[in-house]
């Protein structure tokens, strides 16, 4: 079964292989369960590691919904879609991580930046704020979720808003392209002035899709990212 799986490779992906092994793999335990056999022949048949996972990335629709869902997970994915934060940096944020037009972004490694942030939701997340200090703290001790319990949040509350199979990490991949958009590099996005200068973050929260707006001072343009059919869809009025 192992040379089979090496033929078998070189005439189609490795990801078509796994399936065949699977579909193989379930009829030689069966036959185990039957009595037909004391050992399945796959016992020791290992799949090919390989990379099925899509990336996904919200679409303006989709954006809207996440952005009008239940507060609580509206300003979780609101967070991540201008910071990049991960569920659990996003569960650390405290009062003090608000400036008065900025909020600090840990990352990985303890290096701290800052970022723009729109007023209405410094507001938002001043509001939400514990008085254990925490901006998600939640029971008497005021303590944030779980990073498991939150992210299923996330998930069974958009889930019941029609979006399907997308997770909190969603919006970090949703985030980096609305960057791209704006013509800022994600790279050198861990500096506050790049924040100040993408609309998808400005002073008015107006998603801006067009380099030459983003480098200005006017509030950008709103556009569709893909246009249907040769023709551009209607501007969308939402706010990040």
């Amino acid at each position: 079964m192992s040379r089979w799986k090496q033929e078998r490779a070189s005439d189609v992906s490795k990801s078509t292989v796994n399936r065949e092994l699977n579909i193989i793999r379930g009829c030689f335990s069966r036959a185990v369960d039957w009595g037909g056999l004391a050992l399945s022949l796959l016992r020791s048949v290992k799949a090919y590691k390989v990379d099925d996972s899509r990336i996904r990335v919200l679409n303006d629709d989709e954006l809207r919904m996440v952005l009008t869902a239940p507060a609580e997970v509206a300003l979780l994915c609101r967070v991540t879609l201008i910071s990049l934060n991960r569920i659990s940096e996003v569960l650390g944020l405290r009062r003090e991580h608000l400036g008065a037009s900025w909020m600090e972004v840990c990352r990985k490694g303890g290096r701290v930046h800052r970022i723009a942030l729109p007023e209405d939701l410094r507001v938002s997340l001043l509001e939400r704020c514990a008085p254990s200090g925490y901006i998600f703290g939640e029971g008497p001790q005021g303590e944030p979720p779980s990073q498991q319990t939150a992210s299923n949040r996330v998930i069974r509350t958009l889930a019941s808003l029609g979006l399907s199979g997308v997770t909190h990490h969603t919006m970090r991949h949703t985030g980096v392209t609305l960057m791209l958009e704006a013509g800022i590099n994600p790279v050198s996005f861990n500096c506050w002035r790049a924040g100040r200068r993408c609309g998808c973050w400005n002073a008015t929260g107006t998603r801006a899709t067009r380099k030459s707006d983003a480098r200005s001072n006017r509030t950008p343009t709103v556009s569709s990212r893909r246009p249907q059919n040769g023709h551009s869809q209607k501007k969308a009025p939402w706010r990040i």
